[in-house]
């Protein structure tokens, strides 16, 4: 790590932009500090100052303690002022360690020192880079939050450095903050191109993932789509052929809006399918429907409450059934017997 100057600027504090050289960075600065950092940084710095990341994003009002140690040297290339806000774009130019930071009038100011990226390993070094535009040029349709012709710049020759390389995607690929810092705290070039190579592998295999969801979800709604349009043409046909059936959506309905068990759903669907592709007059084809019809009319939902008056179950026995004394006897020591144990364990009757 080399050490080039010592520079004393004010602070812009960011909630959730980092920063890095070669990038030209809009910001929206409304809290009051940061405003007078942008004005202090306009009237007594030529527009040059710091930026630097919170830590948490939530946090409205930061201490110092709030705020990482390393964050960028920059420069306002364009400003305008909004209600309660500064609007401003700053091209960040080299990467600041900060040795101090305090309030003075109003704002941050921090006293940092520039530093310079440096390299171990230069064949390493040239390896790590030149992977980097293999994986963006055969993967370009990937990466949608690099801009077009920012895209087109770093593949242009394929002479874009490994210092560029790497702060450039750091700051338009999409990933978090943390990882964001990390990589701005780096200044070896082969331990941050790796990062990099991480990272583009981490999105690529994101994409992959969301390419066969979408694929699957595709191809399901085409077998929808071609289910539904083959149902209408053999509806058509039935109707032409005066074979349709309005029971058959009757019933589809009638399981579809009720709690039946689902065997019994699927088995009903079943033989619908199998109803749906017979000629009506045919035996088998009846033969199907009253089944249908039985399964429907099984009560598997339905409940009704016991009438426990024995009494009222003897007289009605009585009134039905002529003789049978031993049988209507048996049959109400059976009620008498559940009544008391609340239990439908018996013998058969």
């Amino acid at each position: 790590m080399t050490q080039l100057e010592k520079l004393t600027l004010p602070l812009l504090v960011t909630r959730s932009v980092v920063t890095f050289p070669f990038s030209q960075v809009p910001i929206d600065a409304g809290r009051p500090f940061s405003i007078e950092a942008i004005n202090q940084s306009r009237s007594e710095y030529d527009s040059y100052l710091f930026v630097v990341s919170q830590k948490d994003v939530e946090t409205d009002q930061p201490n110092i303690k709030d705020l990482y140690r390393v964050g960028t040297l920059c420069r306002i290339v364009s400003f305008s002022e909004q209600k309660d806000t500064y609007r401003i774009r700053v091209s960040a130019t080299k990467r600041v360690a900060f040795n101090d930071i305090h309030l003075e009038r109003g704002t941050y100011v921090a006293n940092g020192t520039v530093l310079e990226d440096f390299i171990q390993n230069t064949q390493e070094a040239e390896i790590i880079r030149k992977n980097i535009l293999h994986q963006l040029d055969t993967s370009k349709g990937w990466f949608r939050s690099l801009p077009a012709d920012v895209f087109r710049r770093l593949i242009t020759g394929g002479n874009t450095s490994l210092s560029e390389l790497s702060d450039v995607l750091a700051y338009y690929l999409e990933f978090s903050n943390q990882k964001k810092q990390l990589l701005l705290e780096e200044t070896r070039l082969e331990t941050r191109g790796m990062m990099i190579l991480e990272i583009i592998s981490s999105i690529q295999e994101e994409a992959e993932i969301e390419k066969r969801i979408q694929e699957s979800i595709q191809k399901s709604t085409s077998k929808n789509q071609r289910d539904y349009i083959l149902r209408e043409k053999m509806r058509a046909i039935k109707e032409e052929l005066g074979e349709i059936d309005e029971g058959e959506e009757d019933t589809l309905e009638k399981l579809e809006n009720n709690p039946y068990p689902e065997h019994i759903k699927a088995k009903i669907k079943a033989e619908l399918k199998r109803y749906e592709m017979m000629p009506q007059a045919s035996l088998e084809a009846s033969l199907i429907k009253n089944y249908i019809d039985i399964m429907m009319a099984i009560p598997w939902y339905q409940k009704t409450e016991d009438n426990d008056d024995l009494a009222e179950a003897e007289r009605i026995l009585d009134e039905d059934h002529y003789g049978l004394d031993q049988v209507k006897k048996r049959i109400i020591e059976y009620l008498a017997v559940k009544k008391m144990t609340g239990n439908l364990k018996a013998p058969i009757l």
